[in-house]
């Protein structure tokens, strides 16, 4: 069992992963439940299968990236930014918007390399983040959009925040 807790506020979540697998490892069941602290009557359960294969490392694993899991009902537009259509979560907050789905780097990357110039932005580079989350850069006159992706195995986290 893998427990990640984030209880810095209100709008904080804890997650708690169980993974289960096969005689031969290749079948891997994991949940994900992800509760608000204090609100005993909010509490979310995301069952989903994620591969695991095992760490090369030995001692102390890698530091593994963390980010706050979104919530909420996810929207189509933030701020006249699109979010993908397969959004099954989503949060805002005044300066950035978090939404979760199933998907990959790949596939974030070629949707808004597709979606933002209708909306004016241009793609302008792609890096990596001190936690490990993808981040692509856009920009759109003097404005600068952030859009990182952190990944959960076959689930990503996608925060677009603009700059």
């Amino acid at each position: 069992m893998i427990t990640l807790d984030e209880s810095l506020d209100a709008s904080t979540k804890t997650i708690i992963l169980e993974k289960t697998a096969s005689k031969s490892d290749t079948i891997v069941t994991s949940m994900a439940t992800i509760s608000l602290p204090g609100k005993t009557s909010t509490k979310s359960s995301v069952k989903t299968s994620i591969p695991v294969t095992p760490s090369p490392f030995r001692g102390t694993p890698p530091p593994t990236p963390t980010t706050k899991i979104p919530m909420g009902v996810p929207v189509k537009i933030w701020k006249d930014i699109p979010v993908m259509p397969d959004a099954v979560t989503g949060d805002s907050s005044e300066d950035r918007y978090r939404f979760m789905l199933t998907a990959n780097v790949d596939q974030v990357r070629d949707f808004y390399k597709a979606e933002l110039p209708k909306y004016g932005w241009k793609f302008g580079t792609q890096g990596t983040g001190e936690n490990g989350a993808t981040i692509f850069i856009f920009t759109k006159g003097g404005a600068i959009l952030s859009v990182s992706v952190i990944t959960l195995g076959k689930i990503v986290i996608v925060t677009l925040a603009p700059i």
